[in-house]
């Protein structure tokens, strides 16, 4: 077990969606996630139901591999060292959080903030930071001469745009999914 590489959490972020803003398409669904609504940290007024972190399984799953919280509770480690992409120069030890959380939005504007939590948003943590709203979630490599059950192939993903990595990516889906 590890954790998942940036491209990998991307990619089950979008649910075999392409290039989509959000795990379930492009149009913001404020009921889909669990963020700040308020003067942050003044005032939540809590249209979602939640002060601060929600339960897993407090929202429905986001996308069509019917996975939780995606986007808001909270920023989730990967494996992938973090470099800003407008800075050439950037040599800090960080690893990149995908996801958002509770606490992202800008006063509670999810009308405009809701970008800041979209599946291609990342942050840059060091390996030591803790915080209420940071989490993880696990992800397993398949070697690709591993016995596949019927149905299922390995393919290969292709890096979100501006991502810079050169690491393997691969995914087992179901050959019905694809």
């Amino acid at each position: 077990m590890r954790l998942p590489t940036e491209i990998e959490w991307e990619y089950a972020a979008r649910g075999g969606l392409d290039s989509t803003a959000y795990p379930w398409g492009d149009l913001w669904q404020l009921k889909r996630a669990n963020l700040w609504q308020g003067q942050f940290p003044y005032e939540n007024q809590l249209r979602d139901g939640f002060y601060r972190l929600s339960p897993v399984d407090a929202f429905s799953s986001q996308n069509n591999y019917q996975i939780y919280d995606m986007l808001g509770n909270t920023w989730e480690w990967t494996l992938t060292k973090y470099r800003d992409y407008d800075d050439e120069n950037d040599t800090k030890q960080r690893y990149a959080v995908k996801g958002g959380s509770f606490t992202d939005t800008r006063d509670g504007d999810t009308k405009i903030d809701h970008i800041q939590v979209r599946t291609s948003a990342r942050k840059g943590f060091r390996p030591d930071y803790t915080a209420e709203n940071l989490s993880f979630r696990c992800a397993q490599s398949i070697h690709t001469n591993t016995k596949l059950n019927k149905g299922y192939e390995v393919i290969r993903l292709r890096p979100p745009i501006h991502h810079h990595s050169n690491e393997p990516h691969e995914h087992i889906h179901h050959k019905d999914e694809l």
